[in-house]
């Protein structure tokens, strides 16, 4: 799946809103790629969006990214990222390194 995120995203959303996140970029990125532990989840709340997660270890938080994604195209964009201190509860796991 190719996933993107839009400079102006990038700059007037996430870093806008979360300005924790201005150095954070490739830590984003690498959250698509290789997401904690291989695990990605739907968002608890709109069905078409896959969350990631990666550790911010100098922040000691996760990195929670939000993905609209758009099945058949097979295709995704960035809705948000932001800092967490932790995994919220009643997001849906729907992949696991094992499903590969």
């Amino acid at each position: 799946m190719v996933i993107r995120c839009t400079q102006q995203r990038w700059t007037d959303h996430i870093v806008g809103d979360h300005s924790a996140l201005t150095d954070c970029e490739e830590q984003v990125k690498n959250a698509v790629r290789a997401p904690l532990y291989g695990l990605i989840f739907e968002d608890r709340n709109f069905s078409g969006r896959h969350i990631y997660y990666t550790l911010d270890d100098t922040r000691k938080l996760y990195i929670k990214v939000v993905v609209e994604v758009d099945v058949n195209r097979e295709t995704g964009e960035v809705v948000t990222a932001f800092h967490t201190p932790a995994p919220p509860s009643g997001e849906k796991l729907i992949w696991t390194p094992s499903n590969h």
